[in-house]
């Protein structure tokens, strides 16, 4: 799995390098609810860009990928769906934001996609400095992980609304 992933990113990489575009489903532009669509073609604008002042907590999946019902996505969906109404990023006065991103239908932009194989949160924290840098929790535990053990990982502080994900 580890040897696929990996010739996933070169191919990544080759592709970006020669100029072509990112495979992407279409943005969404009106979002409602708790959490956001991300798609490739809005990636960069919305996380990096527009999302300067903003925590972006993302989960990347791939849904199916494994040919199985039973896959991480499905186990782990409901309980993501939990952390997103638990952190409440509309409630945040935009200092947070939950999204997913689809990655069968989705490519994730270079560099950011070199460390996601398979299913995967990210945070990228807020300030142009760390956005860089995002902090990726991988081992989703084949989507048996506790909201207790999300919320503990996501480290969430009540008092101004801060939210901090360990490397």
């Amino acid at each position: 799995m580890v040897m696929y992933g990996r010739r996933l990113a070169e191919a990544r990489r080759e592709l970006l390098e020669e100029g072509r575009p990112l495979e992407s489903e279409p943005p969404m532009l009106v979002q409602t609810g708790q959490l956001t669509k991300v798609v490739a073609a809005d990636f960069s604008k919305r996380v990096l860009e527009e999302g300067e002042r903003t925590d972006y907590l993302i989960y990347f999946f791939f849904p199916g990928r494994w040919n199985e019902t039973d896959d991480t996505h499905s186990k782990l969906r409901p309980t993501y769906l939990k952390l997103a109404q638990v952190l409440d990023p509309l409630g945040s006065n935009g200092s947070l934001a939950v999204g997913w991103m689809d990655c069968v239908f989705n490519q994730i932009p270079y560099p950011h996609g070199l460390h996601v194989h398979e299913d995967t949160i990210a945070l990228y924290p807020a300030g142009a400095e760390h956005k860089a840098v995002p902090r990726y929790l991988q081992s989703l535990q084949g989507g048996r992980i506790e909201l207790a053990e999300l919320v503990e990982v996501c480290g969430k502080r009540a008092a101004g609304r801060v939210y901090r994900m360990d490397t």
